[in-house]
């Protein structure tokens, strides 16, 4: 534990400067859809994807998102940490592959034809080269494995249930996960948005999901974010909460199905990250 880099004055602005709002290097339809412009402006930036607790915000060299054709696009790196596959990416032959749960999936740049255990299949849209790394549409795993998930139409959002997913083991020494077992429901609060506005500040917006009236002080919004070596190896995390910092109040009573938000103030960094995620729980006995 004592060796991990723990950065606890960071910003949010960490996920706007590295997820890639000028996106002049990808096509139209990967065109996100917020702009730069709309950052600058304050705007909501929604929220699409969960993996077991966590939200996924930002995953190098991409944050996922949903295209303005309908289509969930997400780095291939996340597959070998998050989800608990394998990843690989030739940027001179311009192939990538993955391999989960007993299927190996072969991308082509610029290509939507894939091989899946060596058939070939097509996607709705082609698999792109970003940065030193890969995007890929979410589609072609959840039709060709048997992962476990739910998505919810009404937030375009999709939740991986999976039990063997490994980012729990990922985010192992961090107090999202440490505190894990403590808490009264992991999912109490889905998280919707996210604002960046400026000054290192960002807003969280969630619902109280969790069937109840959540009391005063007793629900968490945290983030956290890991950093890697270009090997693989875990170089760090930092992490922040509501009740680590004596300046922010415990957060406000919500009614069931009420909306809550947390702005939170953290100041800069400057280390490479890999992922960032967020989570929304119950928490007993947390109050200021």
């Amino acid at each position: 534990m004592f060796r991990k880099i723990i950065i606890m004055l960071v910003a949010m602005l960490l996920v706007v400067s590295n997820v890639g709002f000028a996106q002049e290097n990808i096509s139209k339809e990967y065109y996100m859809p917020f702009t730069l412009e709309q950052y600058k402006r304050n705007s909501n930036i929604p929220i699409c994807l969960k993996i077991d607790k966590h939200y996924i915000l930002y995953t190098k060299p991409y944050g996922p998102y949903i295209d303005t054709k309908g289509n969930m696009i997400i780095s291939a790196q996340m597959v070998k940490h998050l989800l608990g596959g394998s990843y690989s990416y030739d940027q001179k032959s311009k192939k990538a592959s993955i391999e989960l749960y007993g299927t190996k999936i072969d991308f082509t740049i610029d290509s939507n034809k894939v091989l899946v255990d060596g058939k070939q299949k097509e996607m709705k849209v082609p698999a792109r080269a970003y940065e030193d790394g890969v995007l890929i549409p979410l589609r072609v795993i959840l039709d060709n494995t048997d992962i476990k998930h739910v998505y919810v139409e009404s937030r375009k959002q999709l939740h991986i249930t999976d039990e063997r997913v490994t980012i729990k083991d990922f985010f192992r020494n961090t107090e999202a996960e440490s505190y894990a077992a403590q808490s009264k429901d992991n999912n109490a609060i889905t998280l919707v948005s996210y604002t960046p506005i400026g000054g290192g500040k960002t807003k969280f917006t969630g619902i109280n999901e969790s069937g109840e009236t959540i009391a005063k002080g007793a629900s968490e919004i945290r983030y956290q974010g890991i950093f890697l070596n270009k090997d693989g190896s875990d170089l760090g995390f930092f992490e922040s909460d509501n009740y680590s910092r004596g300046s922010l109040e415990s957060l406000p009573q919500v009614e069931v199905a009420g909306t809550i938000s947390r702005t939170m103030n953290y100041g800069k960094y400057s280390i490479d990250t890999t992922y960032v995620t967020a989570i929304g729980r119950l928490m007993p006995g947390f109050s200021n």
